[in-house]
Parts: structure tokens; C-alpha cells; sequence
């Protein structure tokens, strides 16, 4: 599952056609319940501090956790 405010769907790339994936609501629930979080693009519109309070394993590769602690789980600063 994936998270995007600004990307609804995601539909196939040249190598998978048949891949076809919606944005889910970001909840608490959610969170608590994935494995891990990563990050990958550090939108201003998603909530981190959210983000932070729920999720057991999060890897930031743009640093959008920054300041916005204390983080609940593992942080990873990729």
C-alpha cells in the first residue's frame, strides 16, 4: 500500500502493465499496522507528527521526520 496526497493511482510502469495501485487513507490504524513506513518524498500535506506518534519502523530518506518527534517505533535515517 501506498500514501500520496498528490498521486491517487498508481497504474504500470513498462515493466509491470498489469500493477495497478490507490493511495490509501493515512490513519493510525494504518501505521500501527504496517511493518514499516518509508518515505520517499517529504510532502508538506502529510501529517508527520502522525506519522511519528504510530508507526513501530519508519525509514526516512528525505528527512521529512525531522522535528516532528518524538517517534514512537525505529527511526532510519536513509
Amino acid at each position: 500500500a501506498f500514501h500520496d496526497p498528490h498521486v491517487p493511482v498508481w497504474a504500470g510502469m513498462r515493466r509491470y502493465p498489469d500493477v495497478r495501485m490507490e493511495s490509501v487513507e493515512l490513519t493510525p490504524e494504518r501505521l500501527a499496522g504496517s511493518d514499516a513506513v518509508l518515505v520517499v518524498t517529504a510532502h508538506q500535506a502529510i501529517d508527520w507528527s502522525l506519522v511519528a506518534a504510530h508507526a513501530d519502523v519508519i525509514v526516512d530518506s528525505r528527512n521529512a521526520m525531522a522535528g516532528h518527534g518524538p517517534v514512537k517505533g525505529l527511526l532510519f535515517k536513509a
